[in-house]
């Protein structure tokens, strides 16, 4: 059988092991002090403690300290909404391919969000003839082009979209839209 000492540094160690593994489950200590509180959540075994799913808060008195661990609200979810618009197409001279045929998108967030990716389709008599997306970090707008040489045709573009809010976060997809068709001769 084994004895477990308690050495001062090795105790002040596993306090502030207690302390951040508080801060990570979203604990707030209260008590006499915050201090005073943090050296009582490590038991004499030296073994941090947690709060388990679905339970708030809980007394215990370790070392002859009395303290309560209270699990601070949960924070709101992240509300956002994303809705991508789509320019008419219209015809450019100069440029790449000497002239042609553009379409761009947008895609607008509500909130700032981790990021956004903007996909941009070009059709010409409803059959797709260029696309391209882009990419953006920590904003609210995100933009593509995309581009085509000159042919006479009735033209469409077509915009949709991702957008990731937090870092880490799932992605989710933001609604295709279609620009009013133009004929350009």
């Amino acid at each position: 059988m084994s004895k477990t000492t308690n050495r001062p540094r090795g105790r002040r160690l596993l306090q502030a092991a207690a302390v951040a593994a508080i801060a990570v489950t979203g604990a707030v200590l209260t008590g006499p002090s915050a201090q005073a509180a943090a050296s009582a959540a490590v038991p004499s075994n030296g073994v941090a403690f947690t709060i388990p799913p679905g339970v708030t808060s809980f007394s215990s008195a370790i070392g002859g300290m009395h303290f309560t661990v209270t699990k601070s609200a949960a924070q709101a979810p992240l509300t956002v909404s994303c809705y991508a618009t789509a320019s008419n197409p219209f015809r450019y001279y100069g440029g790449p391919y000497g002239g042609g045929v553009e379409g761009l998108s947008h895609v607008f967030c509500s909130t700032v969000v981790y990021a956004i990716q903007t996909d941009v389709y070009l059709l010409r008599n409803g059959v797709q003839v260029a696309s391209n997306y882009s990419i953006v970090y920590s904003s609210t707008t995100g933009a593509a082009d995309t581009e085509v040489p000159y042919s006479s045709g009735t033209y469409t573009t077509a915009a949709d979209g991702y957008y990731v809010p937090t870092y880490g976060g799932s992605a989710y997809s933001v609604p295709l839209v279609f620009s009013p068709s133009v004929y350009i001769p």
